[in-house]
């Protein structure tokens, strides 16, 4: 069973994963309108707003979902010095993921053609910014679900 921590955790892994939307939505504001059907979170007429307010969106949920609840594992039978070094890793990243998140929003608030172009090849900063979100992400996931194992 997840405690209320490990499964706020595991919600916030689940909005971050983006990559095929973020992909479709490119792929739809580049003129391919078969698109449209695979986009998920909005509807095609709000694609550029939504798109410019991801990156404030998921830094929120970095903070909320994830950082925010690091401190309730206890309730996962996580010692305090599990804790505190996985609390510790993931603020050593915060700045660089909020700094990619910020990259990100400019670029896509800068200029959304150019943007729409790099969100359809899947590469950019978005892409970045969410790849690397994920990776601190899943790390937390399995370091707790490995300190669960250890006696």
């Amino acid at each position: 069973m997840l405690s209320g921590a490990l499964y706020k955790i595991k919600e916030g892994e689940r909005m971050l994963v983006q990559k095929e939307n973020l992909i479709n939505i490119g792929r739809y504001a580049c003129g391919d309108e078969e698109s449209c059907y695979k986009i998920r979170h909005c509807i095609p007429e709000e694609i550029e707003w939504y798109t410019q307010k991801l990156p404030s969106f998921l830094s929120n949920n970095l903070g909320y979902r994830i950082l925010g609840v690091l401190y309730g594992l206890k309730g996962d039978g996580l010692s305090k010095n599990d804790i505190s070094r996985i609390q510790t890793k993931a603020q050593e990243q915060i700045g660089y993921l909020l700094a990619l998140g910020e990259i990100a929003s400019i670029e896509l608030n800068k200029d959304w053609q150019k943007a729409a172009i790099e969100l359809a090849k899947g590469c950019g900063s978005m892409h970045h910014f969410i790849a690397e979100a994920l990776a601190l992400v899943q790390w937390i996931i399995a370091e707790v679900e490995l300190c669960k194992q250890l006696p």
